[in-house]
């Protein structure tokens, strides 16, 4: 699965992989609610109108934009793993929000009213903050977009995109670090787990070992 995937998107992994450690260390070394004050100091009009609008791209439904993406580029085999891949960072998303972790407070349930910056229009979600849907979400979604159109310049813009979505939820303080940190891994992971499962139900299936797979085919 690794050998398969990871050189493709060498760079984005990259990418990831300094967010993640730069995320990583600054967590270890700082108390979740005082960094995310220390955080919210930095704001600005530009980022306010920003980041209320283009956080939407970790919705769930923005993936939807990817089908006729791939009909039009002639790409529709990847169809299936991208919907798992999305899917997949979805229900995880899901489970930790809910079930793992239902009564973990969003910043504005922490801190008292008026301490935050927060941007006029955007509502305010006060539990179920572990982890961020929208980075899981937006990770998983732009890793694909890196599977499928894999030239480096390509892949860099990707993983700014998602990267972005990640900030813009603690920007909007609807999520701490720790919360995106966590969520965009279980992006990233959601794709390996996606490209596993079509690797396990073609093992499951398999009746000629000499026609075409579906992973073979995505990788040709």
């Amino acid at each position: 699965m690794l050998k398969r995937i990871a050189p493709r998107v060498s760079v984005f992994l990259g990418l990831s992989f300094a967010f993640f450690l730069v995320s990583g260390v600054v967590l270890a070394f700082n108390e979740k609610v005082a960094l995310h004050y220390e955080m919210n100091q930095f704001h600005s009009n530009f980022w306010d109108f920003f980041f209320k609008y283009y956080t939407n791209v970790g919705e769930g439904y923005f993936a939807l934009f990817l089908i006729p993406i791939l009909f039009l580029s002639k790409k529709k085999k990847f169809l299936l793993f991208g919907i798992l891949s999305c899917v997949f960072a979805g229900i995880l998303a899901q489970l930790f929000k809910h079930y793992f972790f239902p009564d973990a407070p969003r910043p504005t349930a922490v801190f008292n009213a008026g301490v935050l910056h927060l941007v006029s229009g955007v509502k305010m979600a006060k539990l179920h903050s572990f982890v961020s849907g929208h980075s899981a979400s937006a990770f998983a979604m732009f890793m694909f977009a890196s599977v499928v159109y894999h030239k480096k310049w390509l892949q860099i813009v990707f993983f700014l995109m998602a990267m972005l979505v990640a900030i813009s939820r603690v920007y909007l303080s609807q999520h701490f670090l720790m919360d995106v940190f966590v969520g965009s891994c279980l992006g990233i992971f959601s794709v390996f787990l996606a490209f596993e499962a079509i690797l396990l139900f073609e093992k499951i299936t398999a009746t000629n070992k000499n026609s075409p797979s579906l992973s073979k085919t995505i990788f040709a």
